[in-house]
């Protein structure tokens, strides 16, 4: 068949399947419907139509990020926890080897000093430190947390006081209203590349968009915690990093773990004890918990418990948090902040 006769039976223009197959645009659900209607006849077809198309669409992801070799970024990024330790020992190798002195020129640091943990170069002990950090994950730096904190405050302090409790819902779409860059969008089914998640940011360098699935939508009208939560989260990610958002096409974050959670559940304490990986997503995890719980309330007395009853966030969340404010000097400048501000 030739692709003006395959376009025409698509109902798309002849470029716009040369973008598709290109890899040039994202695969949104419905091309990929059609596409399955025209060339496939069953089931085990379609399954992998759909994983090509998501591969697809995590390559548009790098190429966004203008990464050198996007191919290969995306099938690490896609497949690499099926790499042995033996392959990643010779891929470490071939780094070294290829452009090591280019590295510890701009480093400092040979690549061997910059790998991830291998089982084949380290002690027993430095493999159980490693390994203690991964379950810990990622966090946020003492000055992160302050600004992050402020940050919050204001967002929050445009529609509710101290001891409210924000409805995300309203301030999503006042936000929506007000910034201009932000749109929040309730579908019924997820795009392709958010595939099993209910609610992931997508950004094309002008506008970013929420997108949430609508039953996700009515957990949250429901009270539902963590489905607060993971709204706070993919609003934190607006704000917090929208360079990562801005590529030349259409460019989003991987899901994050609680939103794919169903949300017919209602609760998961799986999701609320979820490892966070890397300081984008401990960023953005630091901003949501702080955006339903104001900052003033962790620096109290109130107990943990009873802050996550009146703010409806997870306990475990809000204790992550609070841990930052019993360390001397940051809880030192936050009521020099409060301090300040009594003065004005």
């Amino acid at each position: 068949m030739s692709q003006s006769a395959f376009a025409e039976l698509l109902g798309e223009s002849m470029p716009r399947v040369s973008n598709l197959e290109y890899q040039r645009t994202n695969i949104g659900d419905d091309i990929l419907r059609r596409y399955q209607e025209i060339l496939t006849e069953n089931k085990a077809e379609r399954d992998r139509l759909a994983e090509l198309a998501k591969l697809s669409n995590g390559r548009r992801f790098f190429v966004a990020k203008d990464a050198a070799h996007d191919r290969l970024h995306m099938v690490v990024y896609t497949y690499g926890n099926l790499l042995s330790d033996e392959a990643i020992e010779k891929i470490n190798a071939i780094i070294d080897d290829e452009i090591g002195d280019a590295i510890a020129e701009k480093t400092g640091d040979r690549p061997n000093a910059l790998r991830l943990e291998t089982t084949m170069t380290r002690s027993t002990g430095q493999r159980k430190r490693a390994r203690k950090r991964r379950e810990k994950g990622a966090s946020v730096s003492a000055d992160s947390f302050f600004s992050i904190a402020l940050l919050a405050e204001e967002m929050r302090s445009k529609c509710c006081g101290l001891s409210d409790r924000l409805d995300i819902l309203r301030f999503l779409e006042g936000e929506e209203l007000e910034a201009k860059t932000l749109c929040f969008d309730i579908v019924a089914s997820m795009p392709s590349f958010a595939d099993g998640a209910f609610a992931c940011i997508v950004g094309d360098g002008e506008i970013n968009r929420i997108i949430v699935q609508s039953r996700f939508v009515r957990l949250v009208e429901r009270g539902g915690g963590y489905a607060r939560h993971v709204l706070a989260h993919e609003y934190g990610h607006h704000l917090l990093h929208s360079e990562f958002l801005s590529g030349g096409g259409p460019s989003f974050l991987p899901p994050q773990e609680l939103a794919r959670i169903d949300p017919d559940l209602e609760y998961s304490s799986v999701g609320a004890n979820q490892i966070v990986e890397n300081s984008v997503e401990a960023e953005a995890e630091c901003f949501a918990t702080l955006l339903l719980v104001p900052w003033q309330r962790l620096l109290g007395t109130t107990s943990t418990r009873e802050l996550a009853w009146q703010y409806k966030e997870e306990d475990s969340r809000i204790e992550k948090h609070r841990r930052y404010l019993r360390i001397p000097p940051v809880r030192a400048r936050f009521e020099a902040e409060l301090a300040r501000r009594s003065k004005d």
